[in-house]
């Protein structure tokens, strides 16, 4: 079972395509359930979700979410420990014994527990393939068959053929025009929410691999795999909010921002900066005027704002982006006083901008400093003067008036 990886080791930031699935039981001819994954939204710019006993997607719509949920993904993320970042995986099986591996140190479960999760993990993953990219005729029938006919794993074969540009294939198993839609560098992030049995309490685990690697049946359509988020929470542990965290974090997946935070954090404590810039810049309704089970269709004819870094880019940053930064060495001159030289004409071009900046947005805060400085200095003469005066019992005197009576005397 050989996957091929794709992309560079580097982690530079990609356009994000996101799939969320969910842990359900599916059961067989002879009535017996398994535990599967199975599709529940993608986000490419904007959601679209698995119509409820359709076999077709919603059309985009724009995520609502709710500041409980986000602050619900925010903890999960600080309380899962050690994240997974810049692993080395060259198919799921070896990605899902490294997460179960990190579960046993972090939360301590026993070998049937990690076991279970393992099983849990490698279980069939089933997307959504519309009718017309099935045999050709609408799917029918009812309870279990139906279910059969809205399901299908992708096929090995079809990955392989992907991977390699061979597009000669049936289209039975590739939505084509969902490639179309993509562009030629995307990446993958998978969602993975469900609610097991045996857990009595979350596990949660983010993945960034090292190296995107296209991963079977992983995604619907075989792109690489750059990220991973699982949030396996008990069935009697906020179960009903599993689903609206997952769609939290599908929508940040696909935040020009917070991707960008992604592929360059360092820790989870980045990740949870992330949120935080996020809910920064996001715009929040009033209670009971809108439910986040409302889709709002994008418009073209309403630009989005430009997402930046804390808040709207003001003169300084755009002045900053633009000036390359230039790394300061210190190195020998071989001339007198050659580093002072070289260091007054590094800080020559921004030493009037200096003042001007303390007088340009900024006059409050230096007006407080200032007057905070006075009285500092202040106080500490008066403190000393009042010490030295009960110390010299009243007998201090000028230095000058004391120079003069030696002289006269």
């Amino acid at each position: 079972m050989e996957e091929d990886a794709v992309g560079p080791s580097e982690n530079l930031p990609h356009p994000i395509f996101c799939e969320m699935l969910k842990l359900s039981d599916i059961k067989d001819e002879n009535r017996f359930s398994a535990a599967c994954w199975r599709e529940l939204s993608r986000w490419i710019k904007y959601e679209e979700m698995v119509e409820t006993g359709s076999s077709r997607w919603s059309k985009p719509h724009i995520t609502l979410l709710t500041l409980q949920n986000l602050l619900q993904l925010k903890n999960s993320l600080r309380s899962c420990g050690e994240i997974l970042l810049d692993v080395n995986a060259d198919s799921f099986a070896v990605l899902a014994d490294k997460i179960t591996e990190s579960w046993g140190k972090s939360a301590s479960l026993s070998r049937a527990e990690i076991k279970q999760c393992k099983e849990i993990l490698m279980a069939p993953k089933y997307h959504l393939i519309g009718s017309k990219f099935g045999s050709g005729k609408e799917s029918s029938g009812s309870g279990n068959d139906s279910f059969y006919n809205l399901l299908e794993p992708l096929h090995e074969e079809s990955i392989a053929a992907i991977a390699k540009g061979d597009k000669t294939y049936g289209t039975r198993s590739v939505h084509f025009n969902l490639l179309r839609k993509l562009q030629k560098d995307t990446e993958g992030a998978c969602i993975l929410i469900g609610s097991p049995d045996f857990l009595t309490y979350p596990l949660v685990q983010f993945v960034r691999l090292k190296t995107a690697t296209v991963m079977k049946n992983l995604f619907e359509i075989p792109i690489p795999t750059r990220f991973l988020y699982i949030l396996l929470i008990p069935k009697d542990h906020m179960a009903r909010d599993s689903d609206t965290i997952g769609r939290c974090m599908g929508t940040l997946f696909v935040d020009e921002v917070f991707s960008h935070i992604c592929y360059k954090a360092k820790d989870n404590l980045h990740l949870c900066y992330g949120i935080d810039e996020f809910l920064s810049q996001s715009t929040i309704v009033p209670a009971g005027r809108l439910s986040t089970q409302n889709r709002l269709e994008p418009h073209d004819n309403l630009l989005p704002q430009k997402r930046c870094f804390g808040g709207q880019p003001t003169e300084l940053i755009r002045s900053l982006s633009q000036t390359p930064e230039t790394e300061v060495k210190l190195h020998r001159t071989g001339k007198l006083f050659g580093g002072l030289v070289e260091d007054i004409k590094t800080k020559t071009p921004w030493y009037w901008s200096d003042f001007r900046d303390a007088f340009r947005g900024r006059i409050t805060q230096t007006i407080a400093a200032a007057i905070f400085l006075f009285f500092a200095n202040v106080s500490k003469i008066i403190t000393f003067g009042g010490v030295m005066d009960h110390v010299l019992h009243k007998q201090m005197v000028n230095n000058n008036s004391n120079s003069n009576n030696n002289n006269r005397n």
